[in-house]
């Protein structure tokens, strides 16, 4: 009896059950194919320097054929290293993927699993149940002098889709990429792009590398392969020269992040400058969602930090080494990374500081609100009071003479029988309102007057 070949599905499962946080990687390999087809792209560097890299998108069929190596006899005609870049990752191509490259399964768990809903019954993402220094030990895997980078990106959106009061739906356009990202690599100048002229685009139109996630990282691969610090013929030292790019684009987006917050604080400032129009209960509770954005986004970039940190050279691999200068020209880009964090970080800081001070000024405030509108409420009842206490008499005696019509005001003139009886009625009420009303004042007169006599 043979016994049935073990997939990487089954290899999932069985993790699963040590790894708890990728039981939803387990679930997501079982789904049928997505409406949305997947996109690859395949960067390969070949071993000839003068060969600039090759660009080609394929299909998840072709993909085994690709990325099956030839054999060692022809191991010469091969690419030293191949950029892999999926866009809306589907189960047959990360099937395919897991298989032939051996990768853990946490690396896909982390970009499927990235929402975490309920504490008491699902298990922690990849991203919350591993410590940082569980996350950064497995940087790479090397075959045969080969490398082979897995990048996994979202694809672009398009629109926005917004559930507002009653189940209405309103959907919103959006760029991706919220139109484009400053570029990091050192421009052309001026005389190269007058010369370039005939080759503009004139149509003020977005690049192409800036409308997805995907063409970006595609075109620095292709384009600025020497901004990442290596060449065709030397090898990456280690994962940080393969994640420049991602991490470059993706401080980007924390540049405009920082900027947001900016905004947020600067309107609860100018909000707290108005408080009888627009603060109210709800605004406290925003503020205290931003502080915890902030907070939160402190710790992601904390994290981004430690990991380079991981991957640097240290002064004893350039004692071991012996040669500084190699050592140096790979280390000198991340410093200004490393400022770039930081730079970031402490705007993050500021703004959190700022929010933790609006939150008991904001709380005051609207306490404060709380208070004067329960002073005016009572106000208004004691308004209130006074309008009965002068029409409940009068009602009460009209109410009374209704019985009969003579003493109506078209009767046989008898009608100031009602004035007679009504007006005194309303003298004694309001006195004697008026006399618990004056109870305090006049028993303080007295104790005064007894002091006098003494």
């Amino acid at each position: 009896m043979t016994t049935p070949q073990l997939s990487y599905e089954d290899f999932i499962v069985a993790r699963s059950r040590t790894n708890p946080c990728i039981s939803g990687l387990a679930r997501y390999v079982k789904q049928p194919p997505f409406a949305s087809a997947s996109r690859l792209v395949v960067v390969d560097y070949p071993a000839n320097e003068n060969k600039p890299p090759t660009p080609q998108e394929i299909t998840a069929p072709e993909l085994t054929k690709l990325l099956t190596w030839p054999n060692l006899s022809t191991i010469g005609s091969r690419p030293q290293m191949r950029v892999v870049l999926v866009e809306n990752i589907q189960p047959q191509a990360l099937i395919i993927l897991g298989q032939i490259l051996e990768v853990d399964p946490v690396f896909f768990a982390g970009h499927i699993n990235t929402d975490f809903q309920d504490i008491e019954k699902a298990p922690l993402p990849p991203s919350l149940a591993f410590f940082p220094s569980q996350l950064a030990e497995k940087g790479f895997l090397m075959s045969d002098g080969s490398w082979i980078c897995l990048i996994l990106v979202d694809p672009p959106i398009n629109s926005v889709i917004a559930t507002v009061n009653a189940g209405n739906i309103t959907k919103h356009t959006s760029k991706p990429l919220h139109g484009g990202f400053e570029d990091f690599v050192q421009p052309a100048p001026f005389s190269s792009f007058e010369a370039a002229t005939g080759n503009i685009d004139r149509n003020l139109q977005d690049p192409p590398h800036q409308r997805s996630m995907l063409g970006s990282l595609v075109h620095y691969f292709v384009n600025h392969r020497r901004l990442q610090g290596f060449s065709a013929n030397a090898m990456p030292s280690n994962i940080l020269t393969m994640g420049y790019y991602p991490i470059r684009i993706a401080l980007a987006e924390w540049v405009l992040y920082t900027h947001l917050a900016s905004r947020y604080v600067k309107f609860y400032e100018y909000t707290l400058r108005d408080v009888h129009i627009r603060l109210h209960d709800s605004d406290i509770v925003d503020l205290q969602r931003w502080r915890r954005r902030c907070k939160q986004s402190q710790h992601k970039l904390a994290l981004l930090v430690e990991f380079v940190h991981h991957w640097l050279p240290h002064k004893q691999q350039k004692q071991r080494l012996g040669d500084d200068s190699d050592i140096d020209k790979q280390q000198q880009p991340w410093d200004l990374v490393l400022k770039d964090i930081g730079f970031l970080q402490s705007q993050l800081r500021d703004h959190s500081h700022s929010l933790e001070q609006m939150i008991p000024v904001a709380t005051a405030m609207v306490q404060l609100l709380d208070s004067r509108q329960s002073i005016a409420q009572s106000a208004n009842v004691t308004r209130l009071t006074y309008i009965a206490l002068v029409f409940v008499p009068l009602s009460w005696v009209a109410g009374l003479f209704s019985m009969s019509e003579r003493y109506s005001p078209g009767g046989n003139g008898e009608f100031w029988v009602y004035w007679a009886t009504a007006l005194p009625l309303l003298l004694v009420v309001l006195l004697l309102s008026a006399f618990s009303r004056m109870q305090r004042p006049l028993e303080s007169l007295n104790n005064l007057w007894e002091r006098f006599e003494r």
